[in-house]
Parts: C-alpha cells; structure tokens; sequence
C-alpha cells in the first residue's frame, strides 16, 4: 500500500494501482468477504483521496486519476451490482460537484463500469451479466441528469449551446411515444 501513498512519485504510484488493478481482477475469489469489504473501502477511500486535493495543490495528474476509476470500476465489476449501487449516490453527486477534479473521478468511474460491464464482457457469464446490466441501467436516473448537469457546465457544452439551441434542449419522451419539450 506504500506504493499508492500520495508521497511517493507518480510512477511508483501508477505501477502500484496497476498491481491492484492484477489483484482485484485476478484473484479477488481467494479473499475471504472481510478482506474484500477492507479492500473495497481501500479502492473507494483512495478514490476519494484523489478527488479531494487541496487547493493550494495541483490535481492529480490524469494517469493517476484513471487509474483510480479503472480500479474503482474493477471493483464494482467484481463485488456486483450491491456495490454499484451504493456508490451511485456518490458518483452521481459528485458529477454534480463545484470541484471539476471530483467531476471529471466521478464521470470516469460511471464510464468505466459502464464500458466493462456493455463492452469488454467476454469474461463476465450469463446471469452474471444480466445482473450488473440490471444494475447499471436501474441507477440511469441517477446518472443521467449528473452527467448533464456536467455538460451543462462544460464550456464547450455552453458554447454549443449558445450556437444550436434548438439542438441541446433536453427532450423526453412520453409513453405514447410522441416527444415532448
């Protein structure tokens, strides 16, 4: 765990989340449910270490942060939907945070576990798979408006906004299928 400590150079630290990265993904069936749960709250509490940088120093440069949310999303991968689940809340809060560095770890790990779960799934069997899609799609109200809410405040949103309004109106569509404003 030194490896991962804020201290220590980028590279050491890059090379540490990728050798938990290995664990998590390798051989997290032969940790007993105690040491998953102090493994995970390890995974999360580095995450939010990460996004809460003081202000006086610089972010985190980005290979850390993506490495972080790659972790993160590795774990919820492995531990399954009740993790999903009960980070959600955080995610979709801090997509909605002042802090972009917050933001930006938020928006990577719902990306993340997003692409793990609907793209990279050749390993992820059957109902296994139907579960974690369950999962993600049951938190889509959640995420949906904090991503928007994180466009919204992205300038090149705003600008975009400004030349094709009619284009960035959010629509919704209604059950009978017809759309409305």
């Amino acid at each position: 765990m030194q490896l991962i400590a804020r201290g220590q150079p980028f590279e050491a630290r890059h090379f540490g989340y990728g050798v938990l990265q290995h664990v998590v993904a390798e051989r997290w069936s032969q940790f007993t449910q105690p040491e998953r749960q102090e493994l995970a709250k390890l995974v999360y509490d580095k995450l939010s270490e990460c996004g809460a940088v003081p202000a006086d120093e610089p972010p985190e440069p980005f290979m850390i942060k993506s490495k972080v949310a790659t972790l993160m999303a590795q774990v919820v991968r492995q531990e399954g939907v009740g993790m999903w689940s009960s980070i959600m809340p955080e995610m979709a809060a801090g997509a909605c945070s002042e802090s972009p560095v917050q933001a930006e770890l938020s928006a990577l790990v719902m990306r993340y576990v997003a692409e793990d779960v609907a793209v990279y799934n050749s390993d992820i069997l059957g109902g296994r798979m139907k579960e974690l899609l369950y999962g993600l799609t049951s938190t889509l109200p959640q995420a949906l408006p904090a991503m928007y809410r994180l466009l919204e405040v992205s300038e090149d949103f705003v600008l975009f906004s400004q030349c094709f309004p009619r284009l960035t109106r959010p629509r919704f569509a209604t059950r009978s299928g017809t759309r409305r404003r």
